[in-house]
């Protein structure tokens, strides 16, 4: 494990794409754009006593992420939020 900086450039260029396998259960995210993306996934309203029903993922600029969700972040309704390093850009959608 290592850290790693964020330096924001100007101007910022959100582009990405993004595939969801509803039977495997997979995300795909290409981040496209200049830009970090951070993702959130929120599925704590259908768990409400699960504590894993939040997860949040970081794709740096230029690169690709595949992930399998965590059975906690499985399931109807779960809410998505794709946003840039410091929120001025935000997407929100549910799976």
């Amino acid at each position: 494990m290592a850290p790693y900086y964020v330096i924001p450039v100007e101007p910022q260029s959100v582009n990405y794409a993004w595939d969801f396998d509803e039977a495997k259960q997979t995300v795909k995210v290409y981040n496209t754009g200049n830009t970090f993306l951070k993702i959130e996934f929120d599925n704590c309203n259908e768990f409400a006593n699960t504590k894993n029903c939040r997860g949040l993922y970081h794709v740096l600029a230029g690169r690709y992420l595949e992930f399998k969700l965590p059975k906690g972040l499985q399931g109807n309704n779960v809410q998505v939020t794709v946003a840039n390093h410091n929120q001025r850009y935000e997407d929100e959608f549910t799976l």
